[in-house]
């Protein structure tokens, strides 16, 4: 999956695409249309590299807690520190919370993993609890347990995630640029034949 990636960075590295932007001269002598196609190639690529790589950076960690134990993930990690049954309106949930350490022992966010049980349909779900940062979103997932025994938690790590959508948001905005200029390109042409 990582040589992938590699490969697909190099493959854009190579393309006119990088080389555009290697002068100023090549610059100033793109047209509005090539320079919004340049930015949702960007885009793609970005995305391209994200999706890529996003599955070979993560990291998934299963353990069993009691209220009070340590989960940990790679420098950071997670304290457990309690669990709470709600009563929504068609289901019983019990909800868990972690609290999210980073490297330096400083609390940053509280996480609310939750598990619903829904008795008329006996159906039982999972709400992912996400906390999202620049370098990756890290979700958070209630399983089974007791008190006793202690719950079962999959904790996710994403790093490379935030590049998808990073990628898609550069595609939308040379998407709305080459709109913008197709459109006055039609204005114009509109009121040139009028």
């Amino acid at each position: 999956m990582f040589k992938l990636g590699l490969r697909l960075y190099l493959i854009i590295k190579d393309t006119n695409l990088i080389s555009i932007f290697k002068s100023e001269r090549k610059i100033v002598s793109l047209t509005t249309q090539q320079l919004a196609v340049c930015i949702a190639h960007i885009g793609v690529a970005t995305f391209s590299i994200g999706a890529v790589t996003e599955n070979y950076f993560n990291q998934e960690i299963i353990e069993q807690v009691k209220p009070g134990e340590k989960i940990t993930l790679g420098n950071e990690y997670f304290i457990f520190q309690s669990i709470k049954q709600s009563l929504g309106p068609n289901y019983i949930s019990e909800i868990g919370e972690l609290t999210y350490y980073n490297k330096n022992d400083v609390a940053q966010y509280t996480l609310y993993p939750e598990k619903r049980l829904f008795p008329v349909e006996r159906q039982t779900t999972s709400e992912v609890a996400i906390y999202r940062r620049i370098r990756g979103d890290i979700y958070a997932v209630i399983g089974d347990g007791d008190p006793e025994n202690g719950y079962t938690f999959r904790i996710y790590s994403k790093p490379l995630v935030s590049l998808i959508w990073l990628g898609s948001f550069i595609m939308v905005l040379g998407g709305f640029f080459s709109l913008r200029i197709q459109l006055k390109k039609a204005n114009f042409r509109r009121t040139k034949l009028i």
